[in-house]
């Protein structure tokens, strides 16, 4: 039997699907990121939405022009504090502004800074004439520009002999543009068209003479109209109505904008907030609501995200893309520990309980939760006597019936996984804490056969490798295989695999297993190992270097590639394909992942801290767009405190004076999350810095030539080309040419006078020297051994502060929860961030940031016990104390006493600080604690900095 088939199994708890790709049943909305006013800094209301050539975004908002690059909002205020009413990228590369009275040109300027031109008096407007009103919209062709104002249409030529000017009649209304050929609809007569100059009615222009028109869009089927009361098709014999589902949907929700998908379905845009997406032969896909704003207008990144700006706010939406989600807004509670399609519902194992998810017609799923239990469900299996659900109290069987009947009551041993046999479809394994059973089916009902102890500490994955045959990990030893009579549950062999067999488990975390290609691989630390017979030998293979915590490692094989997965990070590896890609999730929202399962159905979830994600392998996946690392501002700040911008882009190095500050900010043009950064200027730093999500630097300039290199990585894996900044620091006048030679000469002359009393100094210097030599070496022996003790402290150690390091503070976190389970004492931790260090930095440069560093360190370092407390450095400015068997009350009395060690006159920062604490459960996870105390840090610094926040639980 192929072990790759079986993992599907052993790994997820279900059977294979006989089709290789199932067409979901419940339909997920897609992933979005929602971006509110107090992101952007402006008001809510926005009008239009365009990208720029380098893929920054640009918005049309009631306070001006919006631009964002990924990471930054900017805003442009435009003449008067006038709304922009839209924008839209020229066939120059220019972004092109409506606004009130005005229309014009965001100009390209040195420093990449936001500049208005304004373009009325290409149309010779001055004076009272210039007072256009309203231009209500700006399109795009491909010899120029398009603004409609009341009464007018002003075309924008790239060729200035051909601008134009057109009248619009009163009844007039908003402007499309298809195909080069501008489009507009007036009250009373319904669509023209623009041609040579004057306005002109489409064939069954009457159509729209009383329908509102919302979008013009051209396709290879034809050109498409967007009405209220449907969709209609524009031809040489006339508009014709294409009757269908967007009849009845749009009479409920308005469409009010629409755009063209990469695939060539389309999405539209609702008064009431909702999309509704058509496939090319205008078929509904999917609707979803988005919020209770109206869509006013959309657009399409470079990377194939779907921008909606909205009355309320902004919103990113990958559509299509292969995934799509179920969240909050389909009633989901908790972390999602499992899901399994069973009887035609979704249903979902949480934190919270047990729940199911129905499909409904046209519409969202809500989930509904049973009160069966009051802890939380782990596992689910259908099988074709009933669903079985694993618990933290046993198991149940739902056999029909309405509430499910009790199989197995664990008491306090949790069941974590169910595992069918792949040899024997009448069975199945069920993994606890500190037992493992067999399950047999038997007269069309599930009974318990059997179990076993299970000596694994943290033992939850189970591999079946041959009938009567399977192991289990270990997280304080060598793995476990088991041989059993499966028909009468007789323990015949029990071996745990150590060091004899190739095998040395890690001392902090035992051994995990997951399968790979038909072969049993073993983790040890950071070490793999595949079987070989009877012995574990290394494993060659690459993709533990690809993953943060190989411990976590599981690996599905599944119809669409083999999925590998931690906690951190999501890798595909395509059918037919040797390496391995990250999984791309442009949203924001995938930042932990705690199972991948093939369900019933034959669709793949994922379920994450946040969501559970559904993929669809129909959907196509656009090609990663190139990324370049490109700075978005240069600043040079002098001693008299001036600031003045410089070039971002320059062929030749920029000369500053020496002992400025010189700030830069860099970026990287993309909408995924998760930009890393880091950079070094050979011949000043000695190395690159640690990769950071920083993006702005301080640097004290010194005389000579420089370059700055900064490299970036993304978290999805995709290459981003590096960035050089070149200058040149001049002098001071003591540094100066002349200065230096004439203070060489007086150097020489000083020199010449002192030999004579030198060459005697050095005589008897030399005689005692060789009287001290003997003690030396013996010195240097000495310094010599406390050297390689320190180099094996350096490992865990921050080169900066010389406090432990992530490193060490993750390992200690692991050391420290499994001791405190074992004997149920309490652990806390402290999150400790420096207040406003990035002012600090900016004011000082980062030079002197660095030091500022080291003396926290040492603040913090002389406030806890190095014998029974762990302090690390855990990135940046941020320092994180491990407390072993402190409660929570007493640990928010050691974070006050800290906060109040800075918050004193000598001590030019503050800090914050985040507290959790509990004691650990077999059920839980150790970096929760972490996640959870650095929540409450980063509440600390929203409530105003320099205070203690304690995990909200």
């Amino acid at each position: 039997m192929r072990i790759i088939v079986l993992l599907v199994a052993v790994v997820l708890g279900m059977a294979p699907p006989a089709a290789p790709a199932a067409e979901p049943s419940l339909r997920g909305v897609p992933l979005a990121q929602r971006h509110a006013p107090e992101n952007y800094g402006a008001k809510p209301r926005s009008f239009g939405v365009d990208t720029d050539a380098a893929g920054r975004l640009y918005v049309a908002n009631i306070d001006g022009v919006l631009r964002f690059d990924g990471h930054e909002w900017r805003l442009l205020t435009l003449p008067g504090g006038m709304p922009a009413r839209g924008v839209a990228r020229g066939p120059d590369g220019r972004m092109y502004v409506a606004s009130f009275d005005h229309f014009g040109v965001l100009p390209a300027t040195e420093d990449d800074s936001l500049a208005y031109e304004d373009l009325r008096p290409a149309f010779g407007l001055e004076g009272d004439a210039a007072r256009v009103g309203l231009v209500w919209q700006v399109r795009a062709a491909s010899d120029g520009v398009w603004f409609r104002a009341d009464r007018e249409l002003f075309f924008y030529a790239m060729d200035p002999a051909r601008h134009r000017r057109i009248p619009l009649p009163p009844e007039a209304r908003s402007i499309y543009l298809a195909e080069d050929v501008l489009y507009l609809r007036v009250e009373g007569i319904g669509v023209m068209r623009v041609r040579d100059g004057a306005l002109e009615p489409l064939p069954g222009a009457a159509a729209f003479s009383r329908q509102p028109l919302s979008a013009v869009i051209a396709r290879p089927q034809g050109l498409l109209l967007v009405g209220y009361e449907g969709f209609f098709q524009a031809g040489a014999d006339g508009i014709r109505h294409l009757p269908g589902e967007a009849d009845r949907l749009f009479a409920e929700s308005p469409p009010f904008s629409a755009q063209l998908l990469t695939d060539g379905s389309l999405a539209v845009g609702t008064l009431r907030g909702e999309i509704q997406r058509y496939d090319a032969a205008l078929r509904l896909i999917k609707r979803f609501p988005t919020g209770s704003f109206a869509i006013e207008a959309m657009t399409l990144d470079r990377e194939g995200g779907l921008w909606a700006a909205t009355e309320g706010d902004l919103l990113r939406l990958r559509l299509p893309a292969p995934w799509s989600q179920f969240g909050a807004q389909h009633g989901l509670r908790g972390v999602i520990n499992d899901s399994e399609w069973h009887e035609g519902a979704l249903w979902l194992a949480s934190t919270r309980g047990i729940g199911r998810l129905r499909p409904v017609p046209d519409g969202q799923p809500l989930a509904e939760w049973f009160d069966w239990t009051d802890f939380e469900g782990y596992a689910l299996q259908s099988t074709p006597a009933g669903l079985l659900i694993a618990h933290r109290s046993g198991i149940y069987a739902l056999e029909g019936a309405d509430r499910p009947r009790e199989l197995l009551d664990g008491q306090e041993d949790a069941v974590f996984r169910l595992v069918p046999s792949r040899h024997d479809p009448g069975l199945v394994y069920a993994v606890g804490s500190e037992r493992i059973w067999l399950l047999r089916l038997a007269g069309g009902r599930w009974s318990l056969a059997a179990q076993w102890d299970n000596p694994g500490a943290n033992a939850s994955r189970l591999i079946e490798t041959a009938p009567g045959e399977f192991w289990t990990d270990n997280a304080r030893g060598g793995p476990h295989r088991f041989r059993v009579d499966p028909a009468s549950g007789e323990l015949r062999e029990r071996r745990e695999f150590g060091a004899a067999d190739g095998l040395v488990p890690d001392p902090d975390a035992g051994v995990q297993l997951y399968v790979l290609d038909e072969r049993l691989h073993a983790v040890s630390g950071e070490r793999g190992h595949v079987l070989a017979g009877e012995r574990f030998v290394p494993d060659g293979g690459d993709l533990l270097s690809r993953v943060e915590r190989p411990g976590e490692l599981e690996v599905v094989p599944t119809p669409h590639g083999d999925f590998a997965w931690t906690s951190r990070k999501l890798l595909l590896r395509p059918p037919g394909r040797s390496d391995w890609e990250s999984v791309r999730f442009d949203d924001g929202a995938r930042r932990g992942f705690v199972g991948v399962r093939l369900g019933s159905d034959g669709v793949l979830r994922v379920s994450t801290w946040t969501a559970l994600l559904q993929y669809q392998p129909g959907e196509p996946v656009l090609p990663a767009a190139p990324l370049q690392v490109s700075f978005a501002a240069v600043e040079l700040h002098t001693d008299d405190g001036a600031v003045r911008p410089l070039p971002v882009r320059t062929a030749s190095p920029v000369t500053v004076p020496a002992g400025a500050l010189l700030h830069l900010r860099f970026a990287v043009v993309t909408m995924a999350p998760d930009i890393e950064f880091r950079y070094r200027v050979p011949g000043m730093t000695r190395d690159w810095s640690p990769w950071s999500g920083e993006r702005q630097l301080g640097i004290r300039v010194r005389p000579g030539d420089w370059r700055l290199e900064v490299e970036a990585r993304a978290r999805d894996g995709r290459p981003i080309a590096a960035a050089q900044y070149a200058f040149h620091g001049e002098p001071r006048w003591h540094e100066t040419l002349w200065v230096r030679g004439f203070g060489a000469l007086a150097t020489l002359g000083l020199l010449l006078l002192l030999t004579q009393g030198l060459a005697f100094l050095r005589t008897r210097r030399f005689r005692r020297a060789n009287l001290r030599l003997e003690q030396r070496i013996a010195e240097r022996t000495r310094e010599l051994e406390e050297a390689n003790r320190k180099l094996a402290e350096l490992a865990v150690e921050d080169p900066l502060t010389g406090v432990a390091n992530r490193r060490a503070l993750e390992q200690g976190l692991l050391r420290e929860w499994h001791r405190c389970l074992s004997l149920q004492r309490p652990l806390a931790v402290l999150m400790i961030d420096v207040d406003h260090f990035k002012r600090y930095n900016d004011e000082h440069g980062h030079l002197e940031g660095d030091a500022m560093l080291r003396r926290v360190a040492e603040r913090l370092r002389a406030a806890h016990d190095p014998v029974g407390e762990l302090l690390a450095r855990y990135g940046g400015e941020e320092f994180a104390l491990l407390l072993p068997g402190v409660h929570l009350a007493d640990a928010q009395h050691r974070a006050e006493a800290l906060r109040r060690r800075f918050d004193q006159p000598d001590c030019p920062v503050t800090v914050s600080i985040g507290v959790a604490a509990q004691v650990p459960g077999p059920q839980d996870e150790p970096h929760a604690l972490l996640r959870r105390a650095d929540a409450a840090l980063y509440r600390a610094k929203r409530n105003g900095r320099n205070r203690v926040e304690v995990a909200n639980d």
